[in-house]
């Protein structure tokens, strides 16, 4: 059933719930400080020994959102119970044996990456891109996607046919198009925007990662970070 607690507020069904799924941004924050109305709420959800959760659908992993919590001053308590999609996307790669190489335009960046979590990584989005059959994208702007799309070191020239290409990046409309355009011509797949595919929607209905279980080769490009993932078998 839904209610709308916009008058009687969440305290009107407090006491008929365990667990509560929590959103993040705008929510407990707004990206400048803590909402402090927000923070108190999630304090006496825990002095009344009820969970919670921190959900959101930063392509990160936990780490790196609790500590950007924490330096807004959210208490240690709280941010252990974030959760993002992006750590969905890893626990969910390690559970099925994939293997990630990670590339980033700023390559100190993924060497970081490679350090904390074990991955391999690559120095140019040809080197990470070779034999992928699915290429996930998501960038800043028009610019930003077609660095990493053209050129002798791009996804154009380095994916073979067949290849499926999303772009998740608030580009324009235009930009997509043209890229639609170009990979017809190529004997490959584009598809703009976000979208989750049915046969991954077994953690959260919002989890930003798309799989398809049929093909050998993934590639994730988030926010600057681009995972070329493929079976070990």
């Amino acid at each position: 059933m839904t209610k709308n607690l916009d008058d009687e507020g969440l305290r009107s069904v407090f006491y008929n719930y365990e667990l509560f799924f929590i959103d993040l941004w705008g929510v407990v924050h707004n990206g400048i400080e803590l909402h402090k109305n927000a923070i108190n709420t999630l304090s006496k959800i825990t002095e009344a020994k009820k969970n919670y959760i921190l959900l959101t659908n930063a392509p990160r992993p936990n780490k790196i959102v609790k500590i950007f919590l924490e330096n807004l001053g959210l208490d240690k308590s709280m941010s252990e119970n974030v959760f993002t999609s992006g750590e969905a996307a890893l626990s969910y790669l390690k559970k099925n044996n994939f293997n990630v190489t990670v590339y980033n335009r700023t390559q100190s960046k993924a060497e970081q990456w490679s350090k904390e979590y074990g991955d391999e990584y690559a120095i140019t989005p040809a080197k990470a891109v070779i034999n992928s059959e699915a290429v996930f994208i998501c960038v800043g702007r028009d610019e930003d996607l077609m660095e990493v799309m053209e050129g002798k070191e791009g996804i154009l020239t380095n994916t073979k046919e067949g290849v499926i290409i999303v772009d998740h990046t608030t580009a324009s409309a235009d930009i997509a198009r043209e890229y639609s355009r170009k990979c017809q011509d190529l004997n490959k797949f584009f598809l703009d925007n976000f979208f989750i595919f049915p046969s991954f929607v077994d953690i959260f209905s919002d989890v930003s990662l798309c799989l398809f279980p049929k093909f050998n080769n993934f590639i994730f490009l988030f926010f600057h970070i681009l995972f070329v993932v493929s079976n070990k078998a």
